[in-house]
């Protein structure tokens, strides 16, 4: 998006500044309105369909019969076979740390998760150099800036990236690809530009992906669900700050002397 605006403080004429989109998109299930989601207006499905099995809300993309975009894609339409209602608890009103959308961890919520029992091992050496790649961003990063990317890695590279305003979007885009194109996500790496949060790590328990690899830190409540789950954490996966939180067997390759492990 263009907008007109004083490049400068001391800058009396406005010009043309490039600023990345942020929209709000309704998301609609079987034509109740679910949700609203602040998001870069692109790869709208994959963020629909990710958002809505993430959330529980469906169990798969063989329950969907259509997915469609109206209003000038302020709107997402979904429709499913059994959809399931959302819940709004008390718990659900916690606004979390994430941005562009929110699921707050209900206590109850956490005994339910299922475990993550997937026995991928990843090289460490493979994935800094895939995250060194991810790290330059995708074309909105590069000609603008302002927004957080998500990718997908196995080690034969990177099978899905996204950029977005929020960073769980970006993610929500990921898994929603993953999920319409077949994609194993028990053998793959979430990668992230953005913290690990407690969402984060909700995610890749819902969807049983076994790592999840940030440039940035994590949280105390991620750590302490990933830990629960069986999903490995990640942090600031560049360089010789390296840490791995949690289930740390499932990266090989470690040198006690690059790789430090937080007791």
């Amino acid at each position: 998006m263009t907008i007109m605006a004083a490049a400068r403080a001391t800058s009396d004429a406005p010009i043309p500044l490039l600023v990345c989109d942020e929209f709000p998109v309704v998301l609609e299930l079987n034509d109740e309105r679910v949700v609203t989601l602040l998001c870069t207006p692109s790869g709208l499905t994959e963020l629909a369909v990710g958002w809505l099995y993430c959330e529980g809300l469906i169990d798969g993309v063989d329950e969907l019969l259509a997915v469609g975009a109206c209003d000038q894609l302020s709107r997402m339409r979904v429709f499913a076979e059994s959809a399931r209602p959302l819940v709004q608890s008390e718990w659900r009103r916690v606004i979390t740390s994430g941005c562009g959308s929110g699921h707050a961890i209900d206590p109850q919520e956490l005994a339910t998760l299922p475990a993550v029992t997937s026995d991928l091992r990843f090289p460490l050496a493979r994935l800094e150099e895939l995250m060194r790649e991810i790290a330059l961003g995708g074309p909105i990063k590069r000609a603008i800036g302002g927004v957080h990317s998500a990718a997908l890695i196995d080690e034969s590279g990177i099978l899905a990236h996204y950029e977005d305003v929020g960073r769980h979007n970006a993610v929500d885009k990921c898994i929603g690809r993953a999920l319409l194109t077949g994609l194993d996500l028990g053998r793959v790496v979430l990668c992230a530009t953005g913290r690990v949060s407690s969402e984060m790590a909700f995610k890749a328990s819902r969807c049983g992906i076994p790592i999840i690899a940030s440039l940035n830190s994590t949280t105390s409540l991620a750590v302490e669900l990933a830990g629960h789950v069986g999903v490995t954490i990640v942090a600031k996966a560049i360089g010789r700050k390296r840490l791995v939180y949690t289930h740390p067997e499932r990266i090989t390759g470690m040198d006690e002397g690059k790789f430090a492990t937080p007791v």
